[in-house]
């Protein structure tokens, strides 16, 4: 075992001292501390061994509660105690403090009715008739009855706006097993012994929180919740040209078994990024394995970027894309995406057009080799003809670029760039050539005299 920290030492010597002051729930929460502590650095041991502990605890913690004739902390405790035991992997142990506490629960109820603690009382009981149809014990009407015949009080005392009924967390946490149609038998049962309470403001709460309580429960004891799981995908250019307009499209995935809803989607970009429209989008609904793509259109405003130095062609802009959703839950998520980096052409416009012409004259010349290589002689004069008209062209926009008259020279590499995809097609779709040399001809027939 590794040597305890000043907090850790400090912690036990807290819990000696909680033990001699016989505060055995305080005792309960310190062991689990320490024991979670021990069990994030590899000692399972001596976490095993706090948390077997905090359960002695616990029961120790019950007995004086009994003592006290607190009947509902009784049950809390043994509950507590029953989540622990399970999570220990000893559900054996676990089941009868369960069952030990539902009864307390019922004893709850009888006090705070004595008390005239309506809410508190129906809280209790609610709770007792659940975990009693959890059990499989449905032979509960006549202690339902029991209850409705105690609860004509005309004084009753107004709940407190923190107090909220326990229904989901004991269910999720102290029962082994659910499902939903025992949680709508459970519903229409406590509807029907809350709902002559709507007479009274109290009344009213007290069903408002009960019909929130189930809502909650619903969602929380479905046997199987699936969740979604969402990816991104950020596509746009290789590279960009300084107020030229463009697309980027962020694709989602959703990778998980359930679905997602009410999506929002945000691009984030900087200066000097500026979005044309609107930079967010909406998805209502989004199905597991299903993907949504959602483009937007960029454009860069300000003044042309320079280059930083020779060599320079280029300047990187990071974009970032964040998606909120929230589950079948109503849980809500939220992602970013790591930055996609935008080059921004840094080049001057007219040494941008004399790389493009550059390029053309080498495909004007890998076309040429392939006209020699693949036409007979007839064709082959007429497609290098052909071919000199792209070639002319590149020259007259080198003189405009020398002119400054950038928009004739893009005029005319737009022409450049049309011709010579149609004289690529026109060779790809050109047959095979025939044989020139006579001797490479089939042999004569003799019928053919």
């Amino acid at each position: 075992m590794g040597k305890l920290d000043t907090n850790e030492e400090q912690m036990m010597e807290e819990l000696e001292g909680l033990l001699k002051q016989k505060s055995f729930t305080r005792a309960a929460e310190k062991a689990l501390h320490l024991g979670d502590k021990f069990e994030k650095r590899g000692e399972k041991e001596k976490a095993l061994k706090l948390k077997k502990q905090a359960v002695d605890f616990l029961l120790k913690a019950k007995d004086q509660h009994i003592k006290r004739k607190s009947w509902k902390l009784v049950a809390n405790t043994l509950f507590h105690a029953a989540k622990l035991l399970r999570n220990l992997d000893r559900s054996g142990e676990a089941l009868p403090l369960i069952k030990s506490g539902t009864e307390y629960l019922s004893k709850a109820a009888e006090e705070y009715l004595v008390w005239q603690d309506l809410e508190k009382a129906t809280m209790c009981f609610v709770t007792f008739i659940l975990l009693k149809m959890a059990s499989k014990d449905f032979e509960v009407k006549e202690e339902v009855e029991n209850f409705r015949s105690k609860i004509g009080i005309s004084e009753l005392s107004h709940p407190k706006e923190n107090s909220m009924l326990e229904i989901p967390i004991i269910l999720t946490e102290s029962v082994e097993k659910t499902d939903l149609a025992l949680l709508e038998k459970a519903k229409e049962l406590t509807y029907s012994l809350i709902k002559d309470l709507c007479i009274s403001e109290v009344g009213v709460w007290v069903f408002e929180k009960t019909e929130d309580t189930f809502i909650v429960a619903e969602k929380r004891l479905r046997d199987k919740i699936k969740f979604p799981k969402v990816k991104l995908q950020v596509e746009f250019p290789n590279e960009i040209i300084h107020a030229e307009e463009f697309d980027v499209t962020i694709k989602i995935l959703n990778e998980g078994e359930g679905n997602a809803q009410n999506m929002q989607l945000e691009l984030n970009t900087k200066e000097p990024l500026t979005v044309i429209e609107t930079n967010k989008a909406t998805i209502d609904a989004f199905n597991a394995e299903e993907t949504i793509s959602k483009s937007f259109k960029l454009t860069t405003t300000g003044p042309p970027p320079s280059p930083s130095g020779e060599g320079d062609t280029g300047t990187e802009i990071p974009i970032t894309v964040t998606v909120t959703w929230e589950d079948i839950l109503d849980t809500k998520h939220r992602i970013e995406s790591s930055p996609s980096f935008i080059t921004l052409n840094t080049l001057s416009e007219t040494k941008r057009l004399e790389n493009i012409l550059e390029k053309m004259k080498d495909k004007i010349t890998e076309i040429t080799a392939i006209i020699e290589e693949k036409t007979l002689k007839e064709l082959n004069s007429l497609l290098k003809n052909i071919i000199k008209i792209p070639g002319s062209l590149v020259e007259e926009a080198y003189k405009s670029l020398e002119k400054g008259e950038q928009k004739y020279a893009n005029y005319k590499i737009n022409l450049i760039t049309k011709l010579l995809n149609e004289i690529e097609n026109f060779l790809e779709n050109l047959p095979t050539p025939a044989p020139e040399n006579v001797e490479n001809l089939p042999a004569q027939s003799p019928n053919d005299d």
